[in-house]
């Protein structure tokens, strides 16, 4: 495909509905049934399949041209169609005679068993880089598709990847994050975490419990003075530290701080994990 192909005023009319959709829809089962529709209205295909590839699976996820319920069971497995030359070769496809075509004559299409006429084919994969995350494939069964229907199929594609892939990050990074707060709002000592500008970023159930803090959503005005100027402290210090102890309201507490600094070293804020340790120290000293 040539890069300088010119698109029509069709073509670019096309892309940019397309696009504002991609970027805008959340729930992924929605986007992949919006493409459809789109490029079934926008497109001369007679059928368009949507496909979803990750970790070697391919996975139907929606269609145009043919019914979902009658297709979704039928093998659409990378080896058992045309899938595999997205995955092997990550380029775009136009093949105007299926069947004498060198390049997928060989394979087999599962649509093909349900006598369906499939002549010519765009074959687009959706991916990054080297990792692949999806294919189009639109099939027409008399007139042929052009260089710029490839061409614009190609820039949907780039467009579709990136929110396909902005989509996985978010959701790994929200399965992280999740785990991440069980395991402090498990732990059996108090954490804080705290920004340079003074803003309360994360406090968890046990600090809760020990500072006495009636508040179930606490800010930083929660947060008792004489911590409060502790942290402030330890934050101009600005030096890591372990196994401090300090006097709170005739209690002793235990403490480690880590301040957080950003790649030039300037502080960006403290972590505080402090526990409850008086019975501890009284039955030391009784010794």
């Amino acid at each position: 495909m040539n890069d300088k192909t010119e698109l029509g005023l069709y073509h670019y009319k096309m892309i940019y509905a397309i696009e504002e959709k991609i970027h805008t829809i959340a729930d992924e089962s929605m986007l992949f049934h919006s493409l459809a529709k789109e490029l079934g209205k926008h497109t001369s295909a007679g059928i368009g399949l949507f496909f979803k590839i990750k970790g070697g699976k391919s996975t139907l996820m929606s269609c145009f041209g043919i019914d979902f319920e009658i297709i979704k069971g039928l093998d659409f497995s990378i080896e058992s169609s045309y899938l595999s030359w997205a995955v092997d070769y990550k380029i775009p496809l136009k093949c105007d005679d299926i069947a004498s075509d060198k390049r997928i004559a060989h394979l087999k299409h599962p649509l093909s068993g349900l006598g369906i006429s499939l002549n010519s084919l765009l074959l687009i994969p959706v991916y990054i880089g080297e990792e692949i995350l999806g294919a189009i494939e639109l099939f027409n069964s008399k007139t042929n598709f052009t260089i710029q229907d490839l061409k614009a199929l190609t820039i949907i594609a780039r467009h579709l990847a990136v929110e396909l892939k902005n989509k996985t990050l978010t959701q790994e990074l929200g399965h992280r994050c999740d785990y991440l707060a069980k395991i402090v709002n498990s732990l059996s000592s108090g954490l804080m975490a705290i920004s340079s500008k003074e803003e309360l970023l994360f406090v968890n159930p046990k600090a809760i419990e020990l500072l006495k803090i009636n508040n179930k959503n606490p800010s930083i005005k929660d947060i008792d003075k004489v911590i409060f100027k502790k942290l402030k402290l330890l934050m101009k210090d600005g030096k890591n530290l372990a196994r401090q102890e300090m006097i709170y309201k005739g209690k002793t507490f235990g403490y480690s701080c880590v301040v957080v600094k950003d790649e030039k070293g300037k502080v960006n804020g403290i972590i505080f994990l402090f526990q409850d340790i008086t019975l501890y120290k009284q039955k030391a000293e009784a010794k």
